[in-house]
């Protein structure tokens, strides 16, 4: 998903300039969002739950 969103915004292929200015950009809107989570003007974002992963009891016993 990151990939595909600063590809999107980069190109696929971007020179230095345009890949250190995109990710400028990028950085400039991360700490726009945290400053904005802490003054209460936006809600942090939902993940997923975590995956559970459960080992079966043949693989933990196997020698």
């Amino acid at each position: 998903m990151y990939n595909r969103d600063s590809a999107s915004r980069m190109g696929t292929h971007p020179g230095l300039l345009v890949f250190i200015e995109g990710t400028k950009r990028e950085a400039a809107r991360y700490i726009r969002r945290i400053e904005d989570i802490k003054h209460l003007r936006q809600t942090t974002p939902q993940h997923a739950p975590p995956a559970k992963l459960e080992i079966p009891e043949d693989y933990k016993s196997f020698e």
